[in-house]
């Protein structure tokens, strides 16, 4: 079984898209867990490719709903509204909405599993 850990958002300071990592190969489950400092609101994106180009959101970090350190999962066997997510071959985290707080940082890993 293969796969990946790595820090998607490092300490950011404003919205941004964190770096795409190529998996090696198609994985079907990837997790995401946000972590923040001084109580900003924010949304983070686990986003996933099959050509490292085209990103779709697969799953989403909102701090009005999760708890700092929560972690967020997207998986191909779990069904959705589009039926199930694609296993992907490209992942990121992309942070959509960063406001408030006192001096924030926000920092994503991301771990993604498959055979």
């Amino acid at each position: 079984m293969a796969s990946t850990l790595f820090t998607a958002l490092n300490a950011i300071t404003i919205a941004t898209v964190g770096t795409a990592v190529f998996l090696g190969k198609p994985m079907p489950i990837h997790s995401m867990q946000v972590h923040h400092t001084g109580a900003p609101t924010i949304k983070v994106n686990l986003e996933g490719s099959l050509d490292g180009t085209n990103f779709r959101v697969l799953t989403l970090w909102d701090s009005t709903v999760q708890s700092n350190h929560d972690i967020v999962t997207a998986s191909a066997f779990a069904g959705t509204s589009i039926k199930a997510y694609p296993v992907i071959a490209w992942v990121r985290a992309n942070c959509t909405d960063f406001s408030g707080g006192t001096n924030p940082t926000v920092t994503a890993e991301i771990a993604s599993f498959g055979s």
